[in-house]
């Protein structure tokens, strides 16, 4: 505090005394709801009262002057005598429910009159050198006055006189007064109504009028008791639909959602049924539930409050894919069921799905398409492939090329496409060249001449690169394998070796490309019976995932 005058010292003493008066019991109270011991209870009542005293021009101006010694309460309970952030709110939530009766029972095991001569006197305020006859003169007057309050402002009248001091002290003594009679009508409205409970899964939430979380407590130990520990999985608020998986809830509704959405809060605006676009609201989730404009969800044992109208995470949705013994399942990422076309296929990316159930039972190329003009392979006048196009119902050549073009693509409007240029010495060489569909730039060979045949591209829009079925020794095996073509033009093959040790084969395996997800590629793997010049019988099938990071890159 500033520097006072001796009245004034005078006067603010007598105020602190009869601010002790009116708050030990509730302070008392909650240090023995802290620690419950009586040690540790008067040294935490003593540096608070000391603190208050020290601070008294601040106390003053405080709107709520019990709010703010509980405050520091806590600060020196976790900050001198090592209480625990635990411990803290245990007895804020032992607090809250506690009757009012209890809250207004009167109990302490201290001797009041003395702690707060203890406090004084830690303070300096009792003089040194004052006699015992005079201490115990005033413990005895101290002691008299928390009977009848009003004799410890006598008291002090007359230490400092009347005649100087009676004016200060009812100016000071009033905002106290009115201040702690207005808590105390205010704690009792307070019990009368209703506060503001939530249920977020195990645990019973207890919220402030703005919806701040204030404390929660154990699910049984609240009004709650009787209710099931976890929230519904979808729950509708404010016009959105929201989600959150729990897949291992024996009563999961959204067992088949993609597994990387699991424990993921998620929600829909409109039909869950045709909408793709969802909005990711926090991961990690373990329950949740609203209150007006608040979405509070459980994550590391923690309540978060989350504004509905903040700005979240947008994601596409489509399909993912799961090995499934000798065959790829595909489903959709939010359980749906799969809508297949009246065939019973389904379009993905540039190929398209013969389905039979959840089941990939084939994987063909899709009609490609850029700008409404349709491309496709077909034989020319001399019997090799070339790449026609068909506009407006009319078709013509568009691409002819060495001895045949064998495969092709169409990526961020160019056509990529793979050439049978010679065969020399028995082996068969091919080359990779893109070209602009837009009729900009010319047409770009890729990398080198290299060994082998590409017979089948594809392109995936979530890898943004091209992955291609490739024969290495095309003219003696009919064995394949993946390589990789970005946009740039790199090439580079997946690392399959070790995989595919595991099965014998007839040396005449290949691989066919079907999708690529969160770095892995998956493929159909077939054996085959094969000669020269004749096509492959299909001897098994397989399913093969390749790491898509596993490569070896041709420089």
């Amino acid at each position: 505090m500033r520097n006072q005058s001796e009245p004034e010292k005078a006067v603010w003493l007598i105020e602190f005394e009869n601010l002790y008066i009116v708050t030990y019991q509730k302070l008392y109270r909650h240090a023995k709801l802290i620690f419950n011991q009586e040690e540790k209870i008067r040294e935490l009542l003593i540096l608070t009262y000391m603190e208050a005293y020290q601070r008294g021009e601040q106390l003053q101006k405080e709107k709520s002057p019990v709010d703010w010694l509980i405050k520091r309460e806590d600060f020196l309970a976790e900050t001198k005598l090592d209480a625990s952030r635990e411990m803290l709110e245990a007895s804020h939530a032992e607090e809250k429910m506690q009757s009012k009766e209890a809250q207004k029972e009167r109990f302490s095991n201290l001797d009041e009159t003395s702690l707060l001569l203890e406090i004084e006197d830690r303070l300096g305020i009792v003089d040194d050198q004052e006699i015992p006859e005079r201490v115990s003169e005033r413990k005895t007057a101290v002691q008299g006055v928390f009977s009848v309050a009003l004799f410890l402002v006598s008291m002090g009248i007359l230490a400092v006189g009347i005649w100087k001091v009676k004016h200060q002290i009812d100016v000071l003594q009033a905002p106290f007064e009115r201040k702690i009679k207005m808590e105390s009508e205010s704690e009792e409205t307070e019990d009368e109504k209703k506060e503001n409970c939530i249920q977020v899964g195990a645990k019973a939430v207890y919220l402030s009028d703005n919806g701040q979380v204030l404390y929660s407590l154990p699910l049984e130990e609240s009004e709650f008791a009787d209710s099931d520990p976890s929230n519904p999985e979808i729950q509708t608020h404010d016009g959105w639909t929201y989600y959150l998986p729990c897949q291992e809830r024996e009563d999961s509704e959204l067992k088949n959602v993609w597994s990387e959405l699991d424990h993921t809060l998620y929600r829909v605006s409109g039909n869950a049924d045709t909408m793709d676009e969802i909005e990711i609201i926090a991961r990690d989730v373990d329950n949740y539930s609203f209150w007006e404009d608040g979405i509070y969800v459980s994550q590391y044992d923690r309540i978060q409050r989350i504004g509905e109208r903040e700005t979240f995470e947008k994601k596409t949705c489509g399909f993912y894919a799961i090995a499934d013994g000798d065959d790829i399942m595909l489903y959709d990422m939010l359980g749906r069921t799969l809508q297949t076309q009246e065939d019973g296929s389904l379009p993905y990316e540039d190929r398209f799905f013969v389905m039979d159930g959840n089941r990939i039972a084939e994987c063909n190329p899709a009609q490609r398409e850029y700008a409404g003009i349709s491309y496709f392979l077909s034989e020319n006048g001399d019997g090799e492939s070339a790449i026609y196009k068909e506009e407006a119902g009319e078709e013509r050549l568009f691409l002819e090329q060495g001895k045949g073009i064998d495969s092709f693509c169409i990526a961020d409007g160019q056509i990529y496409y793979s050439v049978f240029v010679r065969k020399r010495d028995g082996i068969q060489y091919s080359e990779l060249y893109r070209r602009p569909l837009a009729n900009v730039g010319e047409t770009v060979m890729i990398g080198e001449r290299f060994k082998g045949r590409i017979t089948e591209m594809s392109y995936s829009e979530s890898a943004g690169e091209i992955y291609a079925s490739y024969r290495p020794k095309s003219w003696v095996s009919n064995r394949g394998i993946i390589a990789v073509i970005s946009p740039a033009g790199q090439i580079s093959y997946l690392n399959d070796e070790e995989l595919r040790k595991q099965v014998e084969t007839t040396g005449n395996d290949d691989l066919q490309f079907v999708m690529e997800q969160d770095g892995e590629v998956y493929c159909y793997w077939t054996d085959n019976n094969w000669k020269r010049g004749r096509e492959p019988e299909p001897i098994w099938r397989k399913v093969l995932v390749i790491p898509d990071k596993d490569r070896t890159f041709v420089e």
